[in-house]
């Protein structure tokens, strides 16, 4: 799913806008939007769950991380100080964001 907060607050319009329909009206639309607001998983078909997408996030973050670092030794190896900045500032922010995606998960 794309995420609990998303989901949640889309359906409460969802629910206020749709207050006066008939209540079979109402179920038959919800089961769409549901339907509609899921992520498949091309492996498998199934449902992405929300846990896995962060998963799948965090995971990338901490990859792109560990190539920052090994670029950063060879700009700091070759006293290239603008490039070794500019590596430093995008290790800072993938590392952040991998941090602030797994106090999700826990």
């Amino acid at each position: 799913m794309i995420s609990k907060i998303f989901l949640a607050t889309c359906l409460i319009g969802f629910v206020f806008a749709c207050a006066a329909a008939p209540p079979r009206l109402f179920l038959k639309d919800r089961d769409r939007y549901i339907e509609a607001g899921q992520i498949i998983s091309g492996a498998t078909g199934a449902p992405v769950t929300f846990d896995e997408m962060l998963a799948d996030l965090v995971a990338g973050h901490e990859a792109v991380a560990r190539t920052a670092r090994a670029a950063f030794a060879v700009a700091d190896g070759a006293s290239d100080q603008p490039t070794a900045d500019l590596v430093t500032q995008r290790l800072q922010v993938h590392e952040k964001t991998a941090w602030m995606l797994r106090s999700m998960l826990a």
